[in-house]
């Protein structure tokens, strides 16, 4: 229900201004709507990111006394047109496969997504993908991880997606050359959060922050099942040990 009602919101401010929503350069402005969530799904991944928890009394609270906390949102277009915005992630190759295939699973509950990651695992699919990466100079790699109450979230303003007027336009500022990655990988997320829950509390990308216009790229290469194993421990038992995004980007497009 979240994702239906934030979606209705960007596309009434797009509709609002007379613009497009079908263009992909199109300019997202920031709904006049808050929006507070109660988690009631099967992972709560922003509740949780969020909020340090997805205990629905503690969201509660939170609305009831009017914390507020800037989300990045990813524009999402195909050859159709906007197809919708994500707040959590992106992915295709295993987290792709995984999530789809759960779809068909819904009757399961959560335990849905445990059977379609050992499907996704078992078939170790890679996939054929090309991207175009433009790096942030605005906001640069951060040294400690996101928090509860993280200071860096705190402060942090909505930019790119959600703009404020009176920032300048985003042709006015010189921005870096795209680098183009290409290859075969087994994942590919676009951490818009932390995409942090109940069973990884520090998330896929825990350095990532809230509000500052970016997402962190995470791409897995072909490797063995015994690797991609290990890659999934890292994120679940020692979050701290995990390759930062800049230098995993750098070593694929070296390779």
């Amino acid at each position: 229900m979240f994702s239906e009602i934030l979606n209705g919101a960007l596309e009434r401010e797009v509709s609002d201004a007379s613009a497009n929503v079908n263009d992909p350069s199109v300019k997202f402005l920031k709904p006049k709507m808050r929006l507070g969530m109660i988690p009631c799904g099967s992972t709560d991944a922003l509740v949780y990111a969020t909020n340090g928890t997805s205990d629905v009394v503690t969201a509660a609270i939170h609305i009831i006394l009017g914390d507020r906390l800037p989300v990045d949102v990813c524009a999402i277009h195909s050859r159709r047109g906007f197809e919708r915005g994500a707040v959590i992630c992106i992915a295709t190759g295993f987290l792709g496969s995984m999530l789809a295939y759960s779809e068909k699973l819904r009757c399961m509950g959560p335990e849905r997504y445990s059977v379609a990651a050992v499907r996704a695992f078992l078939r170790h699919k890679k996939v054929a993908f090309s991207a175009s990466l433009t790096p942030t100079d605005s906001s640069p790699v951060d040294e400690s991880p996101c928090f509860t109450d993280c200071i860096t979230c705190t402060n942090a303003s909505i930019r790119e997606v959600f703009r404020v007027e009176s920032e300048p336009e985003l042709s006015e500022t010189p921005r870096p050359c795209p680098t183009v990655v290409k290859g075969s990988f087994l994942h590919i997320t676009s951490a818009v959060s932390t995409a942090a829950y109940d069973m990884a509390p520090h998330g896929v990308s825990p350095y990532n922050h809230f509000g500052n216009g970016c997402m962190d790229v995470i791409f897995v290469k072909k490797t063995s099942r015994l690797n991609h194993l290990k890659f999934f421990y890292r994120i679940l038992f020692k979050p701290g040990k995990q390759v930062r995004v800049s230098e995993t980007c750098q070593d694929t497009v070296s390779q």
